[in-house]
């Protein structure tokens, strides 16, 4: 079973063959061909196809949401995700946050794990925010507003995927 699939190449005769056998053979929703210099969504994230290889940028709506969580739309960015890691012990000692601040903190990082999948520099940090969100403290949020602060900086960054194979972040 396959929801949607989208075939791209230098031959769109090859991907329509291709496209028959597959859809013969497996229950398909959807299966659009995209030729090159095109520019398709895809599990909501916008591909731009070229000759060269396929730009995937995230779907900036998480970010916004992210930023309008915590009030940070205009605050400027940080240069790093994180200040110098995860102090656990600090973690502990920092206050924990009641009901709504607490749903309010798993929000902000549920949102951001949609934005980060293409983001290589930031998936480490957000695993991090994840890590703190069962009994999430003061010291958590400030963390993820310094994540989400970061991302801001390059929010239409992505992933690059060569036609020669390799992979670059953007």
């Amino acid at each position: 079973h396959s929801d949607n699939d989208h075939g791209t190449g230098k031959s769109l005769v090859v991907i329509k063959e291709f496209k028959e056998e597959y859809c013969a053979r497996l229950a398909i929703k959807s299966f659009d061909i995209h030729g090159l210099e095109c520019t398709c969504e895809n599990l909501r994230r916008t591909r731009i196809r070229t000759v060269k290889g396929m730009l995937v940028e995230p779907n900036p709506k998480h970010l916004k949401q992210a930023q309008k969580l915590y009030g940070l739309e205009k605050r400027s960015p940080c240069p790093t995700p994180m200040a110098s890691g995860v102090d656990s012990e600090l973690s502990l000692k920092s206050p924990m946050l009641d009901g709504a601040n607490a749903t309010l903190y798993r929000r902000g990082v549920m949102t951001l794990m949609y934005f980060v999948q293409d983001r290589f520099e930031t998936q480490y940090a957000v695993k991090e925010c994840s890590r703190l969100m069962s009994e999430p403290t003061v010291y958590a949020v400030v963390f993820l507003k310094r994540v989400i602060r970061f991302v801001s900086g390059a929010a239409g960054a992505g992933v690059y995927l060569s036609a020669q194979g390799g992979l670059q972040q953007m």
